[in-house]
């Protein structure tokens, strides 16, 4: 990763998702004496200061007063916001970007609580960041230097989008953000099953993470659709096709699926009423 000039990380929160982006960050070669880490949790904080990242609990934030944060992470969970965010106002100041991961919690909100912020930035990441494979999706009202910082930073954990208005971010949050547990729910059903149907336990759960790893590099790599790739492996009455039917019928999976996405997308709207209420 090219480093933002004169970049000065402050990442309140050190949880899965922020610990995610982090690691993934120190992966992409981000200098880890440029991050610092705010967190409760004294086991996150030996974690990341063993890596190099300058680390404080939230009762010595008081020492970062001096520090000049050119951009502040806010990887609180949505629920926290209101209670912990107006604590960390002080260390945002008139040049720094503030970017939030949370949940439903608008620009609009956060410029609320940090009224000297320059510019806010809304993030949605999911866990795969992690490993590289991650999917970001982002919104700003700010202009192009900070939507330029925002994707330096953000592209090489994954694949990075911009949406164009905000609204989208709650059907976003509830596709990419929650997607991967969604995906990791059903590989956990296909071990179970592989189990119940004859298959050693670890051969069935290596056999089912295997077949979605595979799958999906097979949806990366070929220019073929996602449904011409479900039809080359469905053979005219064979055991795919029995299988496929079974999972269609009645049209009860797509129905779950979309109330699945639906239930994730409301919840996220809901967030933003309950803190617009607060």
């Amino acid at each position: 990763m090219t480093q933002p000039q004169k970049m000065t990380m402050l990442v309140i929160g050190g949880g899965k998702m922020g610990g995610a982006i982090i690691q993934g960050w120190l992966k992409t070669g981000l200098d880890a004496s440029h991050i610092y880490l705010v967190d409760m949790n004294e086991s996150v904080l030996s974690q990341f200061k063993q890596l190099g990242i300058n680390t404080y609990k939230p009762d010595e934030i008081e020492q970062l007063r001096a520090v000049n944060f050119s951009d502040v992470l806010l990887a609180l969970k949505p629920q926290m916001i209101g209670a912990f965010a107006p604590d960390y106002r002080q260390l945002v100041g008139s040049d720094t970007c503030l970017m939030s991961i949370a949940a439903g919690v608008s620009i609009e909100q956060l410029r609320s609580v940090f009224t000297s912020a320059a510019s806010i930035v809304r993030i949605m990441p999911n866990t795969p960041v992690l490993v590289g494979k991650g999917v970001v999706v982002a919104y700003t009202d700010a202009g192009l230097e900070i939507r330029d910082k925002t994707a330096a930073l953000f592209e090489p954990l994954g694949n990075f989008y911009w949406l164009d208005h905000e609204d989208q971010m709650h059907a976003a949050t509830a596709v990419s953000g929650s997607g991967p547990a969604y995906i990791f729910y059903f590989c956990e059903c296909f071990m179970d099953t592989a189990t119940k149907m004859g298959l050693p336990e670890d051969l069935a759960q290596q056999i089912a993470k295997d077949t979605f790893i595979g799958a999906a590099e097979m949806i990366e790599q070929q220019e073929s659709s996602v449904s011409e790739l479900r039809q080359n492996v469905t053979s005219p009455n064979g055991t795919t096709q029995a299988g496929l039917e079974r999972l269609a019928h009645g049209g009860l999976i797509t129905e779950q699926i979309k109330a699945c996405c639906e239930a994730a997308c409301q919840r996220s709207i809901e967030i933003s009423m309950e803190l617009s209420s607060q």
